[in-house]
């Protein structure tokens, strides 16, 4: 399998798994009720989100309709997730 054949395999990949999970269902990442969206944050810089330099992080999470509709809600869910990271030493 040549470099090109194999790009596209590890693309369709990543495809398929972040389809799957942005299907499945999951509660707002700020209250905790169920979600009616949902958000993928891809931190610019990786390694100040725990990632490794090079390598993309992805954070896959709901909202719900209040929540969404929140003029802050990406500053908080910024914040969340900085939480959750930290909180998990990574």
């Amino acid at each position: 399998m040549n470099t090109t054949s194999k790009r596209r395999q590890s693309d369709a990949t990543v495809k398929a798994t972040l389809r799957q999970l942005i299907e499945a269902p999951k509660p707002c990442l700020l209250c905790g009720t169920p979600a009616a969206y949902s958000g993928v944050f891809t931190p610019t810089h990786p390694e100040l989100w725990g990632g490794k330099p090079g390598k993309d992080r992805w954070y896959v999470y709901g909202l719900c309709e209040p929540c969404k509709s929140d003029p802050q809600c990406t500053l908080k869910v910024e914040a969340n997730i900085m939480r959750d990271l930290a909180g998990r030493g990574n």
